[in-house]
């Protein structure tokens, strides 16, 4: 039942963002590809606790618990490190899940709703692909991706770590809907993991 509700208001919540052909238009927790992040967290804050997920540390990234909203448990951003702006490159709200089938459930509706809301975004269902960041192979990543005409994009993922990449990492297995730059994405595609 707990899933169900979450699928329903991860549903509704995508109808609020989802109205527009340009990735700065679509929200999670408020927050827009293209924002700054001093407008939602203070400079000390962001600097303070700002983690990097690849060693040429180009991106930082900053994670939070969502406070007061019951569609995602945490929130997560990626912007530029150099950026003395703080714009927003990806954000992304999550859940943490404990069954992989009733997450791709979720996903399943979710994706549904996405593709009658900007139907005319390139629409590509990866199924299960390894995860980049888990050079053993063992992490997995279910996925689609709405591709917009900005070349940035939107994507509905169900992942499952690797035990030895959640010890590494101190994550979990997630439900995701995130939001990325064309910028962002180009570099998730050629430079991040190389």
């Amino acid at each position: 039942m707990k899933i169900f509700l979450l699928c329903l208001i991860c549903i509704l919540s995508v109808q609020s963002w989802i109205k527009a052909d340009d990735i700065s238009d679509f929200e999670i927790e408020g927050m827009s590809v293209g924002d700054s992040a001093l407008n939602y967290v203070d400079k000390e804050t962001l600097s303070s606790n700002k983690s990097y997920m690849w060693d040429d540390k180009i991106y930082a990234s900053y994670a939070a618990e969502t406070k007061g909203n019951d569609i995602y448990d945490y929130w997560q951003i990626f912007y530029l490190d150099n950026d003395p702006n703080y714009i927003i490159q990806y954000i992304s709200g999550f859940n943490y899940i404990t069954d992989l089938e009733e997450c791709n459930k979720s996903k399943k509706n979710i994706v549904i709703e996405i593709k009658n809301l900007i139907p005319d975004s390139k629409f590509k269902d990866s199924g299960k692909v390894l995860h980049p960041g888990d050079n053993t192979g063992k992490s997995l990543a279910y996925k689609v991706m709405f591709g917009l005409k900005d070349k940035s994009e939107i994507m509905v993922t169900c992942t499952v770590f690797s035990e030895k990449y959640k010890e590494a990492w101190n994550v979990g297995n997630t439900l995701s809907v995130s939001a990325h730059s064309g910028k962002f994405s180009n570099y998730l595609l050629n430079e991040a993991y190389k």
